[in-house]
């Protein structure tokens, strides 16, 4: 892939671990495209979505289709959040265009000094989205991205703890300002 035509955020690449492979695919894409086989639900993800037509015998619930990671997590495959890939790349353009939909907040990585997980979501209308990146260091100067995961956000309880975090978030930049 030609370096220069890669997506940037804030100027700075975005990088994918390329070290653990499965069936010919990138393990982060099964991630991304995949619920942790645990998952829970009264209502489907999918419910107002197309996708759910498709999807063979309502996977997240029957386990049908699924993937091992790595780690031994057990992942179910899900069309639902397999169709929102492409909005990876469109929410990293509007959070570089500052877009009054995108919320953005940082979070302290336990155990690294500096290095902090960057959290953006895309929120609008009924679509909900959140990318999981990693700030990368290097003598002090922020050299890159690690994307870690991204995902529609659908439970309300998770929807809940991500709009109190970026109110923090924001609340701690304003005292900052002062």
């Amino acid at each position: 892939m030609n370096q220069q035509k890669r997506n940037k955020l804030f100027g700075n690449y975005i990088y994918v671990d390329c070290n653990k492979w499965i069936y010919h695919k990138n393990e982060l894409f099964w991630h991304l495209i995949s619920l942790h086989e645990n998952e829970k639900f009264n209502i489907l993800p999918c419910n107002n979505c197309s996708s759910g037509t498709f999807c063979p015998a309502v996977n997240c619930l029957n386990s049908n289709e699924s993937v091992e990671l790595t780690n031994g997590q057990k992942r179910n495959i899900c069309l639902y959040r397999g169709v929102r890939l492409p909005w990876v790349n469109e929410i990293l353009n509007l959070a570089n265009k500052d877009d009054e939909n995108i919320m953005l907040w940082k979070e302290d990585i336990e155990g690294k000094r500096l290095n902090k997980k960057i959290y953006i979501r895309f929120k609008h209308q009924g679509a909900d989205y959140t990318l999981v990146l990693e700030e990368r260091y290097r003598k002090g100067v922020l050299r890159d991205y690690y994307l870690i995961t991204a995902f529609p956000t659908f439970y309300v309880n998770k929807k809940y703890t991500f709009d109190k975090k970026y109110q923090e978030y924001i609340a701690t930049l304003e005292l900052t300002k002062k």
